[in-house]
């Protein structure tokens, strides 16, 4: 991802709900695309189940919080789904994720790679 943010979360209100660690762990993921801990990891992914999973008891009483805070504060590039964190931190390619999608949807190997043939011809005439 070419384009820079820079992103400062340091409204004292939302060190209040969500901790000042949380917030500074928030700004370097979306500043220098640090990766988060598990638990902010699971947050940033939409994951509810794993958040409550690896999250301490402080961190569970601000769940709530913490999801108002990413819908207000984060750039929706950089959080909401598996796929956007990855893209994120540089651990995957948009079309790797389309591979594995259409993986998903097309059983037939030939057709998986004639269709993705068809995506990558079409990308390049863009």
């Amino acid at each position: 991802m070419s384009k820079e943010w820079r992103v400062e979360l340091n409204r004292e209100e939302w060190k209040e709900k969500i901790g000042s660690h949380n917030v500074y762990s928030i700004e370097e993921y979306i500043n220098k695309r640090t990766p988060p801990s598990h638990f902010l990891r699971a947050v940033l992914e939409n994951n509810l189940k794993e958040a409550f999973g690896q999250a301490d008891m402080s961190n569970r009483a601000r769940l709530f919080d913490l999801t108002s805070f990413m819908y207000c504060e984060v750039p929706t590039a950089c959080w909401g789904t598996k796929e956007r964190v990855a893209l994120w931190l540089g651990e995957t390619t948009p079309e790797e994720i389309v591979s594995q999608t259409i993986r998903g949807w097309i059983e037939d190997e030939d057709k998986r790679n004639e269709l993705l043939a068809i995506l990558r011809k079409k990308e390049e005439s863009v």
